[in-house]
């Protein structure tokens, strides 16, 4: 190893630094351009987040709706059933009565 710094080596050095530090400057403007890139990025994460979150709330009322037409329709075959129910007891009672009226008459 040498122990003496000459002229000339000190001037080689001074060069390589120069040339580290020209690198290390490129370096810091592309970081500089790629944190642009992430700040842009990160702004239209957001406003899709936004937008995900809005569409998530119209779905989620759009589903409380149908929820609600649902219970109501169930509620409507309800008083459905009972009606033929209570027709077709009704109209069994009926021709039950005519064919009782119709065996009476015939005795």
């Amino acid at each position: 190893m040498r122990s003496t710094w000459t002229d000339s080596r000190l001037d080689s050095l001074n060069d390589h630094v120069g040339d580290l530090t020209g690198r290390v400057d490129t370096l810091a403007g592309r970081v500089d351009t790629l944190s642009g890139r992430v700040d842009t990025l990160s702004g239209r994460v957001d406003t899709l987040s936004d937008r995900v979150d809005e569409l998530s709330r119209r779905m989620d009322a759009g589903f409380a709706r149908v929820d609600e037409d649902i219970r109501g329709l169930r509620g409507e075959i309800g008083a459905l059933n009972r009606t033929i129910i209570q027709v077709g007891g009704g109209m069994s009672g009926a021709v039950l009565v005519g064919f009782l009226g119709l065996i009476a008459t015939q005795i």
